[in-house]
């Protein structure tokens, strides 16, 4: 290594660090840039997939140590570490970093080849989860509501419909809201339906949302924003039987739709016959079509 001690000399220009950082370059399919440490870090290709990077990241820094330790055998015991000693004890430390790296491949010949040559299991990402998601009318004497909330940043909205046991629309309804937080808008959505139900009589109703929080409102009132605390206790005291579920957004289009056509609108807007915006969406529901969820 010789005898002079400056970092950049020790890590990155003495022949021993310069034949490492050449072996790890063959290894990795690079080139490294000696200029300073941060070029060495700059090198690493940013098109590897995330499992190369992670390990190239290990790599750079186990060199790094080698380097060093080797550096502290030559001048505190006088003895000397062969290059070959030096590699072993990389590779050795890069498989040992396996196990932390979390980043996973993809199936390009580069990747591959470079993993193999690491000694390093590919590790593939899972393969997606794919959940069947299907909407169910409700049984007979009960009304199903599905509401969702929409919240843009800048402006807030919320919708829902009502449908009957043979998945037959009642009624819809959408509203502009005045600029909250996501909650907000799903629980206004879940108050809108309410008072909907009892001001129409329809005293068995089944309420369906997308937001498995807001869904908590039913059991847990401390969640329930402080200005809407009132008016959701309210609610919860009419002479309205609720039942509640939860259903992946992908099941529950019609109320999304009508959640987003609340932007458009001034003030609460009721639906008798139903708006152009949900008629795919709807009859999709009816005739039973499922949709898929990917995760």
């Amino acid at each position: 290594m010789g005898t002079s001690e400056s970092f950049p000399h020790i890590f990155l220009h003495c022949n021993f660090a310069a034949a490492l950082w050449q072996w790890l370059g063959e290894l990795l399919h690079t080139v490294f840039d000696r200029a300073d440490f941060l070029a060495i870090f700059r090198s690493c290709n940013p098109s590897w997939c995330s499992q190369v990077k992670e390990l190239s990241l290990a790599a750079i820094i186990h060199t790094f140590h080698t380097i060093w330790m080797a550096r502290n055998v030559i001048r505190f015991n006088n003895a000397k570490i062969s290059l070959h000693a030096a590699k072993t004890k990389i590779q050795m430390l890069i498989a040992a970093s396996t196990e932390m790296v979390k980043g996973v491949a993809v199936s390009s010949m580069e990747t591959l080849e470079i993993l193999h040559t690491l000694k390093v299991e590919v590790r593939y990402a899972p393969a997606p989860t794919v959940t069947l998601v299907l909407w169910t009318a409700p049984s007979i004497f009960w009304i199903k509501v599905n509401t969702d909330g929409s919240f843009t940043g800048n402006s807030a909205a919320c919708g829902g419909i009502f449908r009957g046991h043979c998945a037959n629309y009642i009624g819809s309804f959408t509203s502009k809201l005045s600029v909250g937080s996501v909650l907000h808008t799903e629980l206004m959505a879940m108050v809108y339906a309410l008072e909907e139900a009892a001001h129409r009589g329809w005293w068995n109703i089944w309420l369906e949302s997308d937001s498995k929080i807001a869904l908590e409102a039913f059991t847990n009132h401390d969640i329930v924003p402080w200005d809407l605390r009132n008016r959701w206790t309210n609610c919860l005291s009419l002479d309205v039987n609720v039942k509640y579920s939860h259903i992946y957004r992908e099941g529950n289009a019609c109320a999304d739709k009508l959640a987003n056509e609340g932007h458009v609108v001034t003030n609460y807007t009721w639906w008798d016959s139903m708006p152009a915006c949900i008629k795919d969406e709807f009859l999709q529901d009816k005739l039973g079509f499922p949709s898929y969820r990917t995760s």
